[in-house]
């Protein structure tokens, strides 16, 4: 039997301990991007969805307008989003990455 350089009892060819870059470690790379997306949820819900009830009564106060305009806005920004993220995969065949990155480089030249 083989040891390692930490006294680890070796395999033949194997070590008894996890490498670190496996999903079960707590060193593994693909956690920082769970940390990242929850964080990202994390704003998006917050901010987004429960927030809402703050958003209504400002831009009321602001700018004057009806609670039932500010809120069928916002429902309907929801809805719509909802029915495009259905249709992202056909839009992005239909468009293509080429034309997509036109598109963005002609809006950001723009801008």
């Amino acid at each position: 039997m083989r040891t390692s350089a930490a006294g680890e009892i070796l395999g033949p060819g194997l070590l008894t301990e996890r490498p670190a870059n496996e999903e079960t470690s707590p060193h593994y790379a693909g956690w920082r991007v769970v940390l990242a997306c929850f964080l990202v949820a994390l704003f998006i819900f917050g901010f987004g969805l429960y927030g809402n009830g703050v958003y209504v009564a400002e831009l009321q106060r602001l700018r004057g307008w009806s609670a039932p305009l500010i809120s069928g806005a916002i429902t309907l920004t929801f809805l719509l989003s909802s029915i495009f993220a259905t249709f992202t995969h056909e839009l992005m065949e239909w468009f293509g990455s080429k034309r997509r990155n036109r598109c963005e480089r002609a809006t950001r030249d723009q801008a």
